[in-house]
């Protein structure tokens, strides 16, 4: 699933605690942290510390993968433009 940026991090994590049937508290102690801060982590803070954005997803068995983004295509007005030069 891609993700782009701190909310859908934040969503993706919060559904698998949920399909874990893990609380805040739980994740909290299987990640070295607060209830607090999976609180702060949940509602898609962007200034987390990164280390312990990693600590979670791994209690959440939760694999991290980057991959490179499909280059973007141009819109069709412009490939059109470029075939009337032509």
């Amino acid at each position: 699933m891609p993700v782009r940026n701190p909310y859908e991090v934040a969503a993706a994590a919060r559904a698998r605690r949920r399909e874990l049937g893990l609380t805040q508290a739980q994740l909290g102690e299987l990640a070295h942290t607060s209830r607090e801060w999976v609180n702060r982590f949940e509602r898609g803070e962007p200034r987390l510390e990164y280390g312990l954005v990693l600590d979670l997803l791994q209690a959440l068995k939760v694999d991290v993968t980057l991959t490179p983004q499909a280059p973007k295509t141009r819109g069709l007005l412009a490939s059109m433009m470029d075939a009337s030069d032509d």
